[in-house]
């Protein structure tokens, strides 16, 4: 602005207000505070020992000799001011600048590097101020394509992408608004020129993924097809991903029907292991049983359960096994076996005591050793002639260390070798 002094000089007044809205882009807050800066002039002359005031903060610049002119008044928030020139010699003159935030994005959902998205997401843009809808509608961008619709709030400082289709599983996406992720540059003076310039501007940019494939079971107990399953360990099932616990229970049944409680634990991933116990403490022996978890069973984040792991959800996954013989009655028993077998040791992994079971056809010497994983013998269980029928064998290896052991059993006739897995 041009005013006439006391002295009839002609003096410049000038001031520039900056507002620095910085975007919360790729974890970097936005700046909240501006400044007032300019120069005080007589004619093309700056001044020097030049007064300027700045209200309603009252804060005062004193000038400096330089032949300059300039003063800054700095960590302001938005908001209207009054810039008061009061250099001596010179009549009182007043500007006023307004401090406006600029229309950048302050929060985003997800934010920026979030993993485990649900497929069925939602994206929210939260803005500072009122938004030209138009402007961001053509400006805004998916990586990969997605379809969907664009909704805003009532005051439109608040903008939702909803995805007309589920979202790919453990994809990473890029959420983009073009030319609004930039702000003004720092200013800069030169020649007592103010001057102030946005780079090439930048996209608002959100990047998060989605939760992994469709949950499935990594563990079983027992294992799938087990012969020899002990009638008082848990049922247990450890699942990919963190379960709606409701969802398994209501899908999971057991054949034969036998009543049970349900507990569950975490293993990494909250309420990712499901143990299943009978009422009555105990399976009954050597019995079939079939353990179903429908497809009904669905993670926390709504994916239905794969249970062939054909990474398609929404089969259900099948348990089977058989449990063991009753120990305290194969011992006597006088029925004549059809065959030799050697039985899987139950339980396995074991610790420190083991069961080994087999039978014999004949009346046989009969020998049962147990071997390290280096084929050197252990320990003998038995070495004796047997009549026919049906035998169990305790190996007690609390004297031994963990690792994995075989035993063999021989006859005149046969002999077979097992594995088993000692736990500590």
């Amino acid at each position: 602005e041009t005013r006439r002094l006391l002295n009839n000089d002609v003096r410049k007044v000038e001031a520039y207000g900056i507002y620095n809205g910085f975007v919360e882009y790729y974890k970097i807050p936005y700046d909240t505070l501006g400044m007032i800066i300019g120069s005080q002039k007589n004619g093309t002359t700056p001044l020097n020992n030049i007064v300027v005031r700045l209200l309603p903060n009252n804060k005062v610049y004193n000038g400096d000799t330089y032949n300059n002119g300039f003063f800054l008044f700095d960590s302001l928030v938005p908001g209207d001011y009054k810039v008061v020139y009061e250099t001596p010699g010179y009549a009182l003159d007043t500007v006023t600048v307004t401090l406006t935030a600029t229309g950048r994005i302050a929060t985003t959902n997800p934010v920026n590097d979030q993993t485990n998205i649900p497929r069925n997401s939602t994206i929210t843009f939260n803005f500072i101020k009122q938004m030209d809808t138009a402007f961001v509608r053509s400006a805004f961008s998916t990586s990969p394509a997605i379809a969907g619709t664009i909704s805003w709030n009532a005051g439109n400082t608040m903008m939702t992408f909803t995805p007309s289709v589920l979202l790919g599983y453990k994809t990473i996406y890029t959420i983009s608004i073009a030319g609004l992720g930039n702000t003004l540059q720092p200013v800069v003076f030169v020649d007592n020129k103010t001057i102030t310039s946005n780079v090439a501007a930048k996209p608002l940019a959100v990047s998060f993924q989605t939760v992994s494939l469709p949950p499935s079971i990594i563990l079983s107990q027992p294992l799938q097809n087990d012969t020899n399953f002990t009638i008082t360990q848990n049922v247990g099932v450890r699942f990919s991903e963190s379960m709606d616990t409701a969802s398994v229970r209501a899908a999971f049944q057991i054949v034969p029907a036998t009543v049970g409680t349900f507990t569950w634990t975490s293993s990494g991933l909250q309420n990712n292991t499901m143990i299943w116990k009978p009422a009555s403490g105990s399976l009954a022996f050597k019995t079939n049983y079939t353990v179903i978890i429908g497809a009904g069973a669905k993670s926390i984040y709504g994916s239905a359960i794969d249970g062939n792991k054909d990474s398609v959800a929404g089969d259900p996954f099948t348990l089977q096994f058989r449990t063991q013989i009753d120990p305290t009655s194969v011992s006597s028993e006088t029925s004549k076996p059809l065959t030799f077998v050697l039985q899987q040791n139950y339980p396995n992994p074991f610790n420190p005591t083991t069961i080994i079971g087999f039978s014999i056809a004949e009346i046989s010497s009969v020998s049962l050793t147990v071997y390290d994983v280096l084929g050197r013998e252990i320990t003998s269980l038995v070495n004796e002639k047997l009549n026919q029928g049906v035998y169990s064998i305790q190996w007690d290896a609390k004297n031994y260390s963990s690792g994995i052991y075989f035993y063999k059993l021989s006859t005149e006739k046969n002999t077979s070798i097992k594995r088993m897995l000692l736990v500590k």
